[in-house]
């Protein structure tokens, strides 16, 4: 499987070029800023599709505008000058937005994914490559099928009638969901020659009177061309257009990386109270208590106890440490091996917390310190 990946990476780069499409309003998200920008365990929502991306070596164009400037500066803190931008000057639509980056398409394949959906894999990209290839097929496009009706009820429905294939918007779906539970998940792999001669057919004759990429399903079945549809877990395709899809999106998120921290030798309590990053590291043995937030790019080492209610943030923590409960670590913070940082313990930024040559003296019931701390080793009775 590994070598299979590997080398249809490979193929990809040679043959593929993806379109992130990020310029909605996100009007539904009622905060009147782009939901892109929001984080999801501990980053920005965006750089889940550009970071996927890249580990397949796809070359990359976002389509921006709203608050472009925004999501601009969050990719190129990331990625340098790696990726391309093209604006959008006026949201009309995913496939008025697809259209607009046309001058840059160069390679056979365009793949386009939404910016919303932080839960994709790189397994159903690769599927999707996979069948489109061997299939021949001028468009491919992922699927869905979930019983949860109120979580799908915003996905355009895939519907076949008399042998043809079509995307109907929820807004334009007339008849009854249940009975069409393929939804559509928003990432499709089209061949350019194709987009070329059919991208600026697209009419905006519909409920939102917008371009729908969607339509190009329907122009290339009734053109009687190759379509292929690639099914996904309905959860790795989660877009998120509200607030409340967010916080679902997040839990989910959350349980795949506590699951991974397990697999690798870390003991949870109970997470419903907890909050784990993206970039967190964590050593085997270690214990992580209820109501613990590990945030940012901290590292914690083997062995470590955290107690309940304890907040460490952008911090290496060394093996053998045990922290709180109900201590506070913050930016840039780093421990020696076989400290104690006791209860209610905060520090400032930088703060570097080191090793008595005193035993048996762990700080206790410390409340803030401002540049350096000096903490103890744990008794050899109470390891």
């Amino acid at each position: 499987m590994y070598t299979h990946q590997k080398k249809e990476k490979i193929i990809m780069k040679n043959s593929v070029q993806a379109i992130i499409l990020a310029a909605g309003k996100s009007t539904r998200f009622n905060t009147e800023k782009t939901k892109l920008a929001e984080p999801l365990c501990g980053q920005p929502m965006i750089l889940f599709a550009t970071k996927l991306l890249q580990k397949l070596a796809v070359d990359t164009t976002v389509v921006v505008g709203y608050e472009k400037e925004i999501i601009k500066n969050i990719i190129a803190t990331t990625h340098e000058d790696s990726i391309q931008f093209v604006v959008q000057k006026e949201q009309l639509g995913t496939g008025h937005a697809l259209a607009c980056s046309e001058e840059l398409w160069v390679k056979e394949n365009i793949l386009v994914i939404n910016g919303d959906m932080p839960l994709v894999t790189e397994q159903t990209i690769i599927d999707l490559y996979t069948k489109h290839q061997e299939s021949n097929a001028i468009i491919s496009f992922v699927t869905a099928c979930t019983p949860d009706l109120s979580a799908s009820k915003a996905y355009g429905r895939v519907v076949v009638q008399e042998n043809k294939i079509a995307i109907v918007e929820a807004k334009d779906f007339i008849g009854d969901v249940a009975q069409c539970c393929c939804i559509n998940a928003g990432i499709y792999l089209i061949k350019k020659e194709f987009l070329i001669n059919f991208i600026k057919t697209l009419k905006n004759n519909n409920a939102n009177n917008e371009f729908y990429i969607t339509d190009l399903i329907k122009i290339a079945s009734e053109h009687n061309k190759q379509i292929t549809k690639v099914g996904a877990p309905f959860d790795t395709i989660r877009g998120i257009n509200t607030i409340e899809e967010l916080i679902i999106a997040e839990q989910i998120k959350q349980k795949e990386l506590i699951q991974y921290w397990m697999n690798n030798g870390v003991r949870f309590a109970p997470h419903y109270t907890m909050n784990l990053d993206l970039n967190v590291t964590i050593g085997q043995g270690s214990y992580i208590s209820d109501g613990v937030h590990l945030l940012g790019n901290t590292t914690i080492g083997n062995n470590v106890y955290i107690h309940p209610f304890s907040i460490i943030n952008n911090c290496t923590i060394e093996s053998a440490t045990e922290i709180g409960p109900f201590a506070h670590i913050t930016n840039n913070s780093s421990s020696f091996a076989h400290s104690l940082i006791n209860n209610n313990g905060k520090t400032m930024p930088n703060t570097f917390l080191k090793k008595n040559t005193t035993p048996h003296e762990p700080t206790s019931h410390f409340s803030f310190v401002a540049a350096r701390l000096v903490h103890h080793d744990i008794p050899s009775d109470e390891q």
